[in-house]
């Protein structure tokens, strides 16, 4: 009965150890999936996804009351820029009308089928909004 007993316990640790190593095998496999992923690159929709789109924008309030602006497709929001693109800080622009030319050019440039609607802080000094 002992060598039973005893060959029952050597069967479960045996079955343990391997069930711990399988699960950490998973868990490593997990945790380098979510760490390609953290290292890729966002991929922005295909300008032929907005081709027949209908796009609008919203004027927002920023930090230290400054305005920046939320772009959407079809109702649905896919642009939400809350400070001044390209520009170092957290502030956004200083007026509403000066959030709202930067709005439309990247409303623009979406329908030119420019993506990612990029503005540089020439582009924004074009328009007035810098």
């Amino acid at each position: 009965m002992k060598k039973i007993t005893l060959l029952f316990l050597l069967y479960l640790c045996c079955n343990i150890s391997a069930n711990a190593q399988t699960a950490n095998k998973s868990k490593k496999k997990s945790t380098q999936k979510t760490t390609q992923n953290k290292n890729e690159t966002p991929q922005f929709p295909s300008s032929e996804s907005f081709k027949n789109a209908k796009l609008t924008y919203k004027i927002i309030p920023a930090h230290n009351n400054t305005w920046c602006y939320d772009i959407f497709k079809d109702g649905n929001i896919c642009i939400h820029q809350n400070s001044i693109p390209g520009v170092p800080g957290i502030n956004g622009f200083t007026t509403k009308e000066k959030a709202e030319k930067v709005a439309q050019l990247v409303v623009t440039k979406i329908q030119n089928g420019e993506m990612p609607p990029t503005v540089s802080q020439e582009e924004m000094k074009a328009v007035g909004a810098l």
